[in-house]
């Protein structure tokens, strides 16, 4: 369902499809040479070590001075091998199982031990890996390199957020994609419970999801890849792109921010944004309870507090907040409106009310399109008794603490 992108190099798949005229075969695969007549690039489907004694002078590797790209497929990779491809001085970009294709004949397996050897070379700018049995420790090599940009990981098991650590600690990385059988296991209990809430159906699309190591990397790629600059520092969802993308320098809770959005597009097409963005916010830091995910307070809990005590301030109600469009949530009060709609839901849930809320609201959004009578419904008061509540709630939200 969600996959972790970068841009890839498609060379390979050239080589792999349709030879052009620059393309030749050898044992066991293929070379791919440039306009100079020099090799280029090698599919290898046997023993790097072992091609490496043959006759054919394409594949002596280590007296390729030109060679910048290698895919490595079909057969176990042992540590051997990896230490005589880290000994490649001008190699640029690494393929092992043949990713950016994926013919089942490509498959691979490799060790922890052997993908270490990753960490020694000083010119790689492209890995791409895939092979079975692949774990995060597997990956612990990330932070030794310092020229790596771009990284692409598919594995048969789920990943955690330590790999993402292991990525982030990169200081050259900077666009990362991971497909495999599923989510970040981290993140994946957060899409099960919310399934299992709120989301009855799966997005009808895959969802990139776009990680960029810091500020000015998120920034720069964004507007690279889709011509634009980030309206937020941390993330957002593109409808358009079907795309989640992420400043992860800023921590893992915008990735369960931004997974909320693509459910609620496929469950609730009529959604407003400050329930969409209030779901969101909640459960940008959250926990297990008792089987059932719970949004726990968070950094938006100090600009509320700060707002609710300025005198010269004048918070929405709930019937204007709820009655705002998306230009008039995204533009105006923006932090405010994204903490009131955060803290009414968090307010909501810990009156056992919150679910509760969503699926009524949802039943009945094309008679109540704000969500506000739903809201006096759920909470058992009268419209004109919603002043006493707001009261109640801000002493509720001034007593919190994070």
């Amino acid at each position: 369902m969600f996959r972790f992108t970068i841009r890839n190099w498609v060379w390979l798949s050239a080589v792999v499809l349709c030879p052009p005229a620059a393309v030749g075969q050898f044992l066991n695969g293929y070379y791919l040479k440039d306009k100079r007549g020099e090799i280029e690039g090698v599919v290898c489907r046997g023993k790097a070590e072992w091609l490496a004694k043959q006759e054919d002078p394409a594949s002596h590797f280590h007296k390729l001075p030109y060679l910048k790209y290698l895919t490595l497929a079909g057969h176990a990779i042992s540590l051997e091998e990896m230490k005589y491809v880290a000994s490649l001085k001008n190699l640029q970009a690494l393929d092992i199982g043949s990713v950016s294709w994926g013919l089942p004949e490509d498959d691979v397996t490799i060790s922890g031990e052997s993908l270490a050897q990753i960490g020694t070379m000083v010119g790689l700018v492209e890995l791409e890996v895939k092979a079975t049995g692949l774990i995060d420790k597997d990956l612990a090599f990330l932070p030794q390199c310092k020229s790596l940009k771009s990284l692409l990981v598919e594995s048969d098991l789920s990943f955690s957020d330590v790999f993402l650590r292991y990525a982030t600690q990169s200081k050259s990385l900077e666009c990362l994609e991971v497909r495999g059988a599923g989510d970040f296991s981290d993140d994946a209990w957060a899409v099960d419970r919310l399934k299992q809430d709120y989301f009855s159906q799966d997005p009808d699309h895959v969802i990139n999801i776009w990680l960029f190591r810091d500020k000015s990397s998120y920034e720069q790629n964004t507007v690279d890849i889709f011509g634009r600059r980030p309206h937020t520092p941390f993330g957002y969802y593109s409808a358009q792109h079907k795309a989640l993308v992420m400043n992860i320098e800023t921590g893992g809770g915008t990735l369960v921010h931004e997974i909320v959005h693509p459910f609620v597009a496929a469950n609730f097409p009529g959604c407003p944004s400050w329930l969409n963005e209030g779901l969101g916010s909640l459960y940008e830091q959250c926990q297990d309870r008792n089987g059932h995910i719970y949004g726990l307070t968070n950094w938006r809990l100090h600009g509320l507090h700060e707002a609710l005590k300025d005198e010269e301030y004048k918070m929405p109600t709930f019937e204007e907040l709820f009655s705002t469009s998306t230009r008039e949530f995204y533009e105006e009060d923006l932090g405010t409106n994204y903490a009131q709609a955060r803290y009414l839901l968090y307010y909501l849930q810990e009156q056992g009310l919150l679910v509760t809320f969503y699926h009524e609201f949802r039943r009945s959004a094309q008679d109540d399109p704000t969500g506000y009578a739903t809201l006096c419904k759920v909470l058992g008061r009268k419209k004109e008794d919603m002043d006493a509540f707001q009261k109640e709630w801000t002493e509720y939200v001034l007593a919190l603490r994070f």
